[in-house]
């Protein structure tokens, strides 16, 4: 079934989409094969590499991207991948916002929850959609 959906002139932020075998990644092809300029975040030094080779396989579905690192876990990197957003595209607006990223830890039961740790799931995948 061929997917009839015109995304072209939209511009898209897909947090939480540089890993290529993530759901991130696959959402983010979706919306380039549709004709939508996205950006592909990403958060860890780790995983500059593949975030690239995320983009690289967005443009060679023929869609446009870019890269942006950026944690959403706090207002201030929100708002630096809104902004490398508008002007990476040099738009005013954003159409689309998927807001993907998330965090976990494991550990094991029988140990006690690390603050540190729940802060820093309950910042990314609760606080982090508000402040974008």
């Amino acid at each position: 079934m061929t997917d009839t959906l015109s995304l072209q002139g939209k511009v898209a932020i897909v947090t939480g989409s540089g890993r290529e075998n993530g759901i991130g990644a696959g959402i983010a092809l979706a919306l380039a094969r549709n004709g939508a300029s996205v950006v592909v975040n990403y958060v860890s030094d780790s995983t500059k590499d593949r975030a690239a080779g995320v983009c690289r396989t967005l443009h060679a579905a023929g869609g446009k991207a870019i890269v942006v690192q950026a944690s959403v876990e706090t207002p201030e990197g929100a708002q630096h991948l809104v902004n490398k957003t508008l002007e990476g595209f040099e738009t005013d607006h954003i159409d689309i916002l998927i807001n993907n990223a998330g965090t976990g830890f494991l550990s094991p039961i029988t140990e006690e929850p690390n603050v540190e740790q729940l802060t820093k799931v309950f910042q990314t995948n609760v606080l982090g959609p508000f402040y974008m």
